[in-house]
């Protein structure tokens, strides 16, 4: 038996591939017993037909004019030997043709339907180098082509809900309102479902079912109302979080239909008839009409639906501009922190008891004051900044900014036992309550070398203290280092009496706003009066804020408050300047700001 039959014998064997030898004129010559297998024909029926018989229609075209206009070839090209020269005499590995890359496509079987394949199509010649035909080699690709589909299906929907998730859904507004992103507009609504880790609490397998059940519902409440091709629901990666597209920006006609999914929503149990669970939806809504983009349309929906949520939800809140300032400040924290665009100011507290008028023989105290700048250099306003630290999880990263920065400025200019009384640096709420907080900030101590007995941490409250168990471990902490603990802005904000025997306080700072409006208006005098009184009964020390004029200083004396702070004093400067000039009348350390422990 010669070489050549040996060859055609193996290749026989080869299940479930075929392998066909095609004449020049595209006649099939020989093909595999795998023909079958695949294909459903019997290789019989196949000898003499042409090989575009069971080619799609994409390629049949091309391949017909290949089989018109054969290539001849020099016999200089890389081959491999496959016969004995009598039949098949070598297969180039490349020519550079692009039929012999493998083609992704699919051919009909003998039934008619459609099987997806790969397909590679190589020359043979002769040993004398003339073109002799073509071998094609065909393998079945289904199981690869149905897991590419069944990957794909699970990057583009959520196998909870059957709904687009986000990936899916961007790409589908894309391909489908790319106008709308543009020109036309389109509006977002971010829906919530309220009190959801409720309904997850009772049971995993209701709160799946819960959800399942709602984008049904979701969907069919939307094309009634819309119509199914003008409109796309995405579940969100949150658990109980939905976004829906509208191509257009009528933002009142958007708003009416959040209003209405609202209600509607209001008479669905998403639990059982048994144990039924009722609640409400918390939505953002923006219409983008300035073309902003897909992207920043999502954040300002995103945005609009944290807001309704933190308002205690079951509501709609439309994204506004103001809105959208906190979180453009937010961005701008997080580039100051980065960049070093905060300026570290102070601004020092007067001793009323035993102030003198030489102030060079009172000890240096004071309160470190953040100056944050845009990349522009233009000053914004502190209030916000601080605000919006809060609001955006940023409040413990720019505490500690202050605090490493101040203890730094601090050990450059004084030394790690410079003389000053005490220096009082603002904590927010949020801060106070994260379980790091503590541990991150002895260590900035510690690492500073500055005694903790120097440094005074006051409560800001302009927000919330999230967890109180956990805030009232870390002032206790702090206390325990050898820090005092202030309230600042007592009067305002969260702050109140009882506060001052539920915390471990040395100092209580009156809010401005009464000691500006204590002689217009007595009922604030009579507050004032109070404080002082509720703070000393408990052995605190009391600062007022906004010492402005000599008037009011002097009544500050009278009432009995031990320290103030205020222009009548020092306005704000850089706390390097401050130090230095300290540094050439420093007076040694004087009275302390703490109460007896």
């Amino acid at each position: 038996m010669s070489s050549f039959e040996h060859f055609w014998r193996a290749v026989d064997k080869l299940e479930p591939a075929v392998l066909m030898h095609v004449g020049l004129d595209g006649t099939i010559l020989y093909v595999n017993s795998g023909v079958g297998k695949l294909l459903g024909y019997a290789p019989p029926e196949l000898i003499g037909k042409s090989m575009t018989l069971f080619m799609p229609d994409m390629v049949r075209a091309s391949h017909e004019r290949m089989f018109s206009e054969p290539n001849s070839r020099s016999d200089e090209s890389p081959s491999t030997d496959v016969g004995d020269g009598s039949g098949f005499g070598r297969v180039p590995r490349t020519t550079g043709m692009s039929w012999h890359e493998r083609l992704r496509c699919t051919v009909s079987h003998k039934n008619g339907r459609t099987i997806p394949v790969e397909l590679t199509v190589s020359e043979t010649w002769t040993a004398c180098g003339r073109l002799r035909g073509y071998l094609a080699f065909m393998l079945d690709s289904s199981e690869m082509q149905g897991m590419k589909e069944k990957l794909r299906r699970q990057a583009t929907y959520d196998s909870q809900t059957g709904l687009l998730c986000m990936k899916g859904f961007q790409a589908a507004i894309v391909s489908r309102f790319d106008q709308q992103l543009d020109g036309d507009g389109f509006s977002l609504i971010n829906l919530d479902i309220d009190h959801f880790s409720a309904l997850s609490f009772i049971s995993s397998k209701l709160a799946d079912n819960a959800i399942r059940a709602f984008a049904a519902w979701l969907q069919v409440r939307l094309n009634r109302r819309v119509g199914g091709e003008s409109v796309l629901v995405c579940k969100h990666f949150n658990a109980s979080e939905f976004v829906i597209y509208l191509p257009g920006g009528d933002g009142k006609q958007v708003m009416a239909l959040a209003r209405n999914i609202r209600s509607d929503f209001l008479r669905i149990n998403l639990a059982t008839d048994s144990q039924p669970f009722h609640t409400t939806l918390s939505m953002g809504v923006a219409t983008i009409t300035d073309g902003a983009g897909l992207e920043r349309g999502l954040s300002r929906a995103a945005n609009a639906c944290y807001i309704a949520r933190a308002r205690g939800g079951d509501r709609i809140v439309g994204a506004r501009e103001r809105d959208l300032k906190v979180y453009r400040m937010g961005q701008l924290i997080r580039d100051a922190l980065r960049e070093g665009w905060i300026d570290i100011y102070a601004q020092k507290i007067v001793n009323l008891r035993s102030r003198s008028d030489d102030s060079g023989s009172s000890p240096l105290h004071f309160e470190i004051l953040c100056r944050l700048r845009d990349k522009s250099g233009c000053l914004q306003v502190t209030e916000e900044v601080f605000r919006t630290a809060e609001i955006t999880g940023l409040a413990l990263p720019l505490d500690l900014h202050m605090i490493k920065s101040t203890l730094d400025l601090i050990g450059e200019c004084l030394g790690k036992s410079g003389h000053f009384g005490q220096c009082s640096i603002n904590l927010s709420g949020m801060s106070l309550s994260n379980q790091n907080s503590l541990q991150e900030i002895r260590k900035l101590v510690r690492d500073s070398g500055i005694s903790a007995t120097s440094l005074c941490f006051e409560i800001t409250e302009s927000a919330a203290i999230g967890d109180c168990d956990v805030a009232l471990q870390n002032l206790q902490g702090l206390r325990d280092l050898g820090c005092k603990i202030a309230i600042d802005d007592f009067g305002s904000g969260y702050s109140n009496h009882q506060s001052l025997s539920q915390w471990p306080v040395d100092i209580v700072k009156i809010d401005g706003f009464y000691i500006r409006g204590m002689f217009k208006d007595p009922s604030l005098f009579v507050d004032t009066v109070g404080m002082i009184a509720s703070a000393r009964a408990r052995g605190m020390k009391v600062i007022a804020e906004y010492a402005e004029t000599r008037a009011i200083v002097d009544e500050l004396i009278g009432m009995g408050v031990d320290f103030a702070q205020g222009f009548m004093f020092h306005r704000p400067e850089p706390l390097k300047t401050m130090l230095l000039d300290h540094l050439s009348t420093d007076s040694g350390a004087g009275e302390s700001l703490s109460r007896p422990r």
